[in-house]
């Protein structure tokens, strides 16, 4: 203090404190970065993963897509038994119908869906019309309540 150097060392003191903040702004920015891109990466594997899933429903439908038309296939069959039933035995009938008794229910594969969904990433796609999309396929109540429907119809009334 006696040469005058205090505002020589207030300055180098700001200056070094105007260093440190601009080091640790950088570092701030740099984990910012790294951890937006770790969730990019998180949320790409999750959508690759649910791709797979609805290609796995995809299949599933199919074949019980085509299980069902051999299923109607069979019931018209049983019509045209039941049309004229002095041409057929009641055997190729009853071999028949016993088609009558099958209930499919579909299950989604809904784990990731699941998944992004309660950790909150569903939120982080931009393509809305993807995500109304996703939600309306995995919230299909009214589809379950189809199923529930028809199953008991086929329980209580056609197989009793």
């Amino acid at each position: 203090m006696e040469q005058n150097k205090t505002t020589k060392y207030f300055k180098y003191a700001i200056g070094e404190i105007a260093l440190v903040m601009i080091g640790i702004l950088l570092a701030i920015q740099a984990n910012n970065w790294n951890v937006n891109r770790i969730a990019k990466t998180e949320l790409n594997q999750s959508l690759n993963k649910l791709l797979i899933e609805l290609d796995q429903d995809s299949a599933e439908l199919n074949i019980r897509i085509s299980a069902n038309n051999e299923m109607i296939a069979t019931l018209d069959s049983c019509l045209i038994i039941l049309k004229e039933p002095e041409k057929y035995s009641i055997e190729k009938f009853e071999d028949l119908f016993h088609f009558m008794n099958y209930t499919m229910t579909f299950k989604f594969a809904r784990v990731t869906f699941d998944a992004l969904s309660s950790s909150g990433k569903l939120k982080q796609i931009k393509n809305t019309k993807l995500s109304d999309s996703l939600i309306n396929y995995y919230g299909q109540a009214a589809f379950k309540q189809v199923e529930s429907a028809l199953t008991f119809h086929v329980r209580e009334n056609i197989r009793s």
